[in-house]
């Protein structure tokens, strides 16, 4: 199996906001590829979807 930590990134690193927690501005994925992963998420064991503890 191959690490996705050995590829080296294409282009400019996204920009963010200055202050943590940072949030990625740009180079997000379409809403649905988003969407879609969050319900994959959410349908794993133990998964608990709820407010953000950090921010």
């Amino acid at each position: 199996m191959t690490s996705y930590l050995s590829h080296q990134r294409r282009g400019a690193r996204p920009q963010t906001t200055p202050s943590d927690p940072h949030t990625q501005l740009e180079q997000n994925a379409p809403v649905e590829l988003q969407e879609l992963v969050f319900e994959r998420g959410q349908s794993l064991g133990s998964v608990e979807v709820g407010p953000s503890q950090v921010s």
